[in-house]
């Protein structure tokens, strides 16, 4: 059956698999001998013809876009993002005991900015630095278009100019209907 299908839509055998997920952190070498068990020397030489093999190739770059496909922030997700920053507050993070919540921290993430932890026999170490929600703010304006300059629609109005005679100044008739 394997001679029968084009090389691209072939099966992977369970060590082309492997082969093919640890390529996607690895090099070709290495790869191949952690997924084949093999020497280096065997796999500086095999490694490198296996991911070029198109069905094997195929999966990795399926591999690859599937993790980029995951990592690419959405517009909704920076948004919420955003807000959480917006709406960030200190009171988020700190206990009752005035101390640093560590699992707020984490619960923040990205959205606190910065912080670190450490507990030693000398006591609880901890920081936190929240991220500008002024910032925030502006960039979510610039992103919904707050800050658009608002266009009206103006209907067509006309002024009729007559030159007047007797003062040597012109008089302006406006026609009101059109207003």
């Amino acid at each position: 059956m394997k001679g029968n299908l084009p090389e691209h839509r072939r099966v992977l055998t369970s060590k082309q698999e492997k082969f093919a997920q640890l390529r996607i952190t690895m090099s070709a070498t290495a790869a191949y001998q952690e997924a084949y068990q093999t020497k280096r020397t065997n796999a500086a030489v095999a490694g490198p013809i296996l991911e070029k093999k198109a069905h094997v190739a195929k999966r990795i770059q399926d591999l690859k876009d599937k993790i980029a496909r995951k990592n690419i922030l959405t517009r909704q997700q920076g948004l919420e993002l955003l807000t959480k920053i917006a709406l960030g507050d200190l009171t988020d993070i700190i206990g009752e005991d005035g101390e640093i919540e560590t699992k707020a921290l984490k619960k923040l993430g990205p959205a606190l900015g910065a912080y670190s932890t450490s507990d030693s026999r000398y006591g609880k170490n901890r920081a936190a630095k929240l991220l500008d929600p002024i910032k925030a703010i502006e960039r979510i304006a610039k992103i919904e278009g707050w800050d658009a300059p608002i266009q009206h629609q103006v209907e067509q109005v006309s002024f009729d100019i007559q030159l007047g005679h007797g003062n040597g100044k012109p008089a302006i008739d406006v026609d009101s209907e059109e207003l």
